[in-house]
């Protein structure tokens, strides 16, 4: 079962499948163009994959079928996908979780070819078998039936075929240009059966270029007809109209447009039916018509846009389109480039809260970032300087110029309302602001919300937390890459800026902060650098680590454990001691290792834990540690070895390591302890004790207190010769520095 979440998702990537599949009907599939929406699709699916595991949709001639059910039947993106695949005998098609964008590039290239083409290489599932397609799975019809079938659907009949032919003659030819109750009735007739006319449209005028020439100027006129007269006069003429385009093959009205020039160039009255249509590849042909006839960015293809926003807003996909053509006319190579930019600035701008238009104006800064080479070649060409304002033209310039002017707005704005829409249309750039080197406009944005500012009446007078709520509403892994590249920066600056806007991000960017930390070259700074944002985050940073780890191979632990002796919380060491108990000796070596480069309290809990292995190696390092914190506890430890009941039996040697590691220490606490030993009696007798007597002298003048060395003088007169030896040289020793300092 699919939650409403799980179906939003759904409907999210089978329209970014449309995209792709439309535009691989006009572009190559190895375009960079089909590249970057089948990236998009590749992030869709698998957003949804982590979800489900598996997606498996059912294709029927009308629409789509999810788990044996109709799924957005009435929607013509999905009909027209359902038709797509069913003509190519795919019966159903399930995308498994772990699929690659390789994958699904070796897909629609497979699945964009003719039914025929397929056939010749025996059907898509041996064609994806044989590319070690594993992650796409799919069942195919019998070919033979469907090409049967409809192939008897297209067989024309001849008196149908004449009767289309006198039709078209009489629309093309019959009606004169000013529109009269006769020409208006015929045009009436033809819409009297919508279906019919667009059916006999596509079976008797796609391929004859004569009859194209005739359509076109049909179409010319009924457009003139139906803007002028007819749908004034009749509100279900309107309808039928587009119901017949609707119904139009989108090659027909991509041909028409070509065919006759005259047709081009009435768009402006034809624009309101093609947009109802979302002709992707007549809207093309028909942006680049006007493209390469006027050599410019004009008046003419605003007024376009301003018609498209009024029809239909909710089809971005021709924003899309029109930025493309451009780009492939080469128009921004021409000095009407920066006219260009600066009529959709202020387009925009008069839009703030038209998604349509700001898709439009991010597609023209791609375009300029996507033609910059092409913009040398051109000037290396050339003779003349025709590429001098193309040159000087840089998205990270356009952009920034851009977010730049809305800022203007927002921090001249005083009226709430207004404040709180250019707040949104402003973090819409914050990506590209992140991206292009454009922190300091952050920087200002992060000095308005100061106390002045907050003084401000209205419902935004917490302005902070504005910033703060919109920052949520953007946290996604472009962003805080992004943010991760400029913290790996030298630019203090830049590092301070990025830190507050992920510290007002929180918790919920710890693990996209770590995604993107780990694919910097510089590990070891921005490991340091980010371990500093996340002490500041508060409790539940470990938690998110933890969770970020679950699926990551052990190779990222030893980063994880430097990052987490870094945050430096009790909550972070407190992880990094269950991760020391649960793992392996290398990881174990790696944490005293970390500890002993530099020793901190608060890690002596993971020490004194450390102390009970049986690896001579890790108990040394670990020992070491201890000894540079000079920690109380081990101490403690150290003198309750001395206070063995028979000290010069077995555990003789075991005694003397921590007389010498207590020397180490050098703390007095341990003196009385050391004496006491001292003048112990060993037993049994004849067991010699000098060696452990002569470690205690030799920690009592490490200690070097007035009682420790009160001790060594009395051990001067000591029975035993080595150990008297021994306390008369470290005496003489200290007289010898005591008089030359003096001296």
């Amino acid at each position: 079962m699919y939650t409403k979440e799980e179906e939003k998702l759904l409907k999210e990537t089978i329209l970014a499948m449309d995209i792709v599949l439309k535009n691989c009907q006009i572009y190559n599939p190895s375009h960079s163009i089909v590249q970057g929406f089948l990236e998009r699709f590749e992030i869709e699916l698998n957003r949804l994959l982590d979800l489900k595991g598996e997606v498996s949709l059912g294709i029927s001639p009308e629409s789509l079928m999810l788990e044996g059910k109709y799924f957005e039947r009435d929607t013509k993106v999905f009909q027209d996908i359902a038709k797509f695949f069913h003509t190519r005998a795919v019966s159903s098609v399930s995308f498994l979780k772990g699929i690659s964008l390789s994958e699904i590039r070796i897909f629609f290239e497979s699945i964009i070819d003719s039914r025929d083409e397929i056939l010749k290489k025996g059907g898509l599932f041996k064609i994806l078998a044989s590319r070690q397609v594993t992650h796409i799975h799919l069942t195919e019809l019998d070919y033979s039936s469907v090409i049967e079938r409809e192939a008897t659907e297209a067989i024309p009949d001849k008196d149908e075929e004449k009767f289309w032919n006198v039709f078209i003659t009489n629309l093309s030819e019959g009606i004169p240009e000013e529109i009269t109750d006769d020409s208006i009735k015929l045009f009436e007739n033809a819409l009297s059966d919508s279906v019919k006319t667009a059916t006999g449209f596509n079976r008797y005028v796609y391929n004859d270029p004569e009859k194209l020439q005739q359509a076109a100027r049909m179409l010319k006129r009924l457009s003139i007809c139906a803007k002028e007269k007819l749908f004034e006069k009749d509100i279900e003429n309107k309808k039928h109209m587009e119901e017949i385009l609707d119904n139009l093959d989108p090659s027909l009205i991509s041909s028409l447009i070509k065919e006759d020039s005259e047709f081009k160039y009435e768009h402006e009255k034809f624009m309101h039916i093609l947009s109802n249509i979302l002709n992707e590849q007549a809207m093309s042909n028909l942006i680049e018509s006007i493209v390469v006839k006027e050599n410019k960015f004009s008046d003419r293809i605003l007024g376009i846009l301003d018609k498209i926003c009024l029809y239909d807003e909710k089809k971005p996909l021709i924003a899309d389109i029109l930025t493309l053509s451009l780009l492939d006319k080469g128009i921004f190579a021409r000095e009407t480039s920066l006219e260009l930019i600066e009529s959709i600035k202020k387009l925009a701008l008069a839009n703030l809260q038209n998604k349509f238009i700001s898709k439009i104006h991010q597609n023209i800064l791609s375009c300029v970032e996507n033609g910059v080479e092409q913009f040398k070649t051109d000037l290396e060409k050339s003779t003349g300087d025709i590429s001098a304002y193309a040159l000087s033209i840089s998205r990270k310039k356009i952009d920034l110029d851009f977010a730049e002017m809305i800022f203007e707005l927002l921090k001249s704005e005083e009226d709430p309302r207004d404040f709180e829409l250019i707040t949104d249309r402003f973090f819409e750039e914050v990506p590209s602001i992140i991206s292009h080197g454009g922190l300091y406009l952050l920087n200002e944005f992060l000095a308005m919300f100061t106390v002045d500012f907050i003084k401000k009446e209205g419902a935004f007078s917490t302005r902070r937390d504005v910033l703060a709520s919109h920052l949520h509403e953007i946290t996604v892994p472009d962003i805080v890459n992004s943010l991760v590249k400029n913290i790996a920066e030298e630019d203090v600056d830049a590092f301070q800026t990025a830190s507050q806007i992920i510290l007002l991000l929180g918790k919920k960017s710890v693990r996209l902060l770590l995604d993107a930390a780990f694919k910097e070259e510089n590990l070891p700074i921005v490991i340091e650098r980010v371990s500093g944002i996340l002490s500041q985050m508060g409790e539940g940073v470990s938690d998110e680590i933890a969770l970020w780890l679950e699926d990551k191979p052990d190779i990222f632990l030893s980063d994880i454990v430097r990052l987490l002796y870094r945050i430096d919380t009790d909550e972070a060491l407190e992880y990094l001691k269950n991760i020391y108990m649960h793992k392996g000796d290398e990881i174990r070596k790696e944490i005293i290792q970390i500890i002993l480069d530099s020793p901190k309290e608060k890690s002596a809990g993971i020490l004194h834990i450390a102390l009970k292995t049986s690896d001579v190696q890790l108990k040394n390092m670990v020992t070491e540690a201890l000894l540079k914190l000079k920690d109380r506890v081990f101490m403690d430890m150290l003198i309750e070895t001395l206070k063995i009941k028979n000290p010069f039996g077995s555990k003789n040697t075991q005694i003397i390591e921590a007389i010498d590691l207590l020397k180490e220490m050098g703390r007095e606490e341990s003196i009385p302890h050391l004496v006491e030993l001292f003048y112990k009696k060993p037993v049994p007798f004849w067991i010699s004790n000098d060696n452990l007597r002569v470690a205690i002298v030799y920690t009592l003048s490490e200690i070097g207190t007035d009682e420790a060395m009160d001790i060594i003088a009395r051990g001067t007169k000591d029975k035993s010769k080595t150990v008297r030896e021994v306390c008369q040289y470290i005496i003489s020793e200290k007289k010898y520095k005591t008089n030359t300092n003096g001296a």
